[in-house]
């Protein structure tokens, strides 16, 4: 029995492990196939250059990045597509974009996949206050809902405090979840150099340092919206997973653990099963929204 399982617009997700965008690529030999979902590289039209080096600086509680969404294009996803398609798992693109017209033309490119993480909140992008505009995201949701029957999701920025606004806006305009949330826009100093340690000067931060950030926003969120919320931030241990999921969860994204222990999905599977079983819960997304307050 697979207590795992769950459904989102009628499609199966063998679990709600999702592998974020950003810390993988197509040849990292991690074993993709025991994820529920993954998510490749942010990809926009014709491709980026990232920012100056250095781009990630360890922190106490984590990591800070300035990549920068540098990527080849649509092209070049398109150009491996078998190979994409191979990968074992459920596949979706990260989206984004320096327009509204911008986002729904690189998602009809890409069509062949099995769904979208439409990406307006990037720290390290100067498109970032799309996702800060409530108007203008539910543009870009039904723009991308146009060009697509496959499955959409929207990530936030948690850098407003209008996140429940643009999550309203995003499913009103035909989101089928809500990624909660990007990372936290954060600075680094090299007091020697009395400069910024980051060549883009500002990043993402991720880590377990925002879980708590992030988890109050899911259970506030997961109050105001009725379509599914794909946690995401800060997640190391097993334990938290759970915690995403009883403020009101459906799915858990994976991400800057990843560069610590690659392959951290099988002990999470494991003892997310054990916790299961020793409380008799035949599946995971009996626990969804059961925090008590």
């Amino acid at each position: 029995m697979n207590r795992l399982n769950l459904k989102i617009k009628g499609i199966e997700f063998n679990n709600p492990f999702i592998l974020a965008s950003g810390v993988w690529d197509i040849d990292s030999g991690i074993e993709l196939q025991d994820y529920g979902a993954v998510i490749l590289k942010g990809v926009n039209l014709k491709g980026k250059e990232g920012n100056p080096p250095p781009r990630i600086y360890e922190t106490a509680g984590g990591m800070i990045n300035s990549i920068g969404l540098e990527n080849k294009g649509v092209s070049e996803l398109i150009r491996r597509k078998n190979e994409i398609m191979n990968l074992g798992t459920k596949i979706f693109g990260n989206v984004f974009g320096s327009s509204i017209e911008e986002f729904g033309e690189v998602v009809e490119r890409l069509d062949f996949l099995d769904g979208f993480e439409i990406n307006v909140s990037c720290p390290n992008y100067e498109g970032t206050f799309f996702g800060r505009n409530p108007e203008i995201v539910y543009k870009i949701t039904k723009i991308v809902r146009e060009k697509t029957d496959n499955i959409v999701f929207v990530k936030i920025t948690p850098d407003t405090d209008f996140f429940i606004d643009v999550s309203r806006a995003a499913e009103d305009a035909g989101a089928d979840g809500i990624v909660c949330a990007n990372t936290y826009r954060g600075l680094v100093v090299d007091i020697n150099e009395r400069k910024p340690v980051l060549g883009g000067i500002t990043g993402g931060v991720s880590g377990p340092g925002i879980k708590p950030l992030t988890m109050l926003r899911v259970w506030e969120l997961s109050k105001k919206i009725k379509i599914p919320i794909i946690a995401s931030g800060g997640v190391y241990r097993w334990e938290d997973t759970i915690e995403y999921i009883l403020c009101g969860a459906t799915m858990v994204e994976i991400g800057s653990v990843i560069f610590r222990n690659p392959f951290i999905l099988k002990d999470i599977i494991k003892n997310v099963n054990k916790f299961l079983d020793f409380y008799n819960i035949d599946n995971i997304i009996k626990l969804k929204g059961k925090l008590e307050v």
